[in-house]
């Protein structure tokens, strides 16, 4: 236990990690809503390179997504990461409008029975 007194790296992750002040009304819900930002912003940036190398004709679509796999440095990654990205970016989305509105009805129904008895 001394060893957090002693050095000054120690005493800042002590500070800065384990007894970090937060407020009393972060909760699990705040991690969902930054998670959701954060694939959101990965859509944005990579739907902006992608944008820029695809080509919307009919002739050269399939070709532009196979330069793009094939030429572009990542931009295999950039491609999947943009698809992955936006199955978590729903996933999350999903997940925080049923909880928010489908488990808040069935509370509020449920608290309307118990006032009625």
């Amino acid at each position: 236990m001394r060893y957090w007194y002693k050095s000054f790296e120690f005493l800042k992750i002590k500070h800065s990690y384990i007894f970090y002040k937060t407020p009393t009304n972060l909760t699990y819900w705040w991690n969902f809503g930054v998670l959701s930002l954060y694939f959101l912003v990965i859509q944005i940036v990579t739907g902006i390179i992608l944008a820029m190398f695809y080509d919307p004709s009919i002739l050269y679509a399939f070709s532009s997504i196979m330069y793009i796999n094939n030429e572009i440095y990542y931009g295999w990654w950039i491609r999947s990461l943009h698809a992955n990205g936006a199955s978590f970016f729903f996933y999350v989305y999903i997940f925080i409008c049923l909880e928010e509105y489908i488990m808040d009805h069935f509370y509020i129904l449920d608290n309307y029975y118990e006032n009625q008895e």
